[in-house]
């Protein structure tokens, strides 16, 4: 898959997955416990919270929990995350640049004018 199409799939991580953890965060979060092999439960809730959205992130792209599994692709792993990452920040500065606009019409029409 070529980094183009990594970046397209980081799109959607920030309204599927979480808004503001770092992919690599969330890599780290599962590996650490898969070194644990699950047996701890004394998990903060914090910690939880990133599992859960590393869980989501494999939900919502599943072809990325595949490629994490093939040791063939352990090289190329900071490219892919940072093309994830790039992604998803792109779509949350649209996001956030729609949202400006939106609200500035919306107080427009309903502030009352002098």
């Amino acid at each position: 898959m070529s980094f183009s199409t990594w970046r397209q799939r980081g799109r959607a991580i920030r309204r599927l997955v979480t808004l503001t953890d770092n992919i690599q965060d969330l890599i780290d979060e599962a590996d650490r416990r898969g070194a644990m092999e699950r047996i701890e439960h004394n998990q903060s809730a914090e910690k939880d919270r990133i599992f859960k959205c590393y869980e989501h992130l494999i939900v919502a792209l599943p072809e990325f929990g595949e490629w994490l599994t093939n040791p063939g692709n352990a090289g190329r792993l900071d490219n892919v995350i940072k093309q994830l990452t790039d992604g998803a920040d792109s779509a949350r500065a649209d996001d956030a640049s729609v949202m400006k606009t939106t609200i500035v019409n919306w107080l427009t029409e309903v502030v009352p004018r002098r």
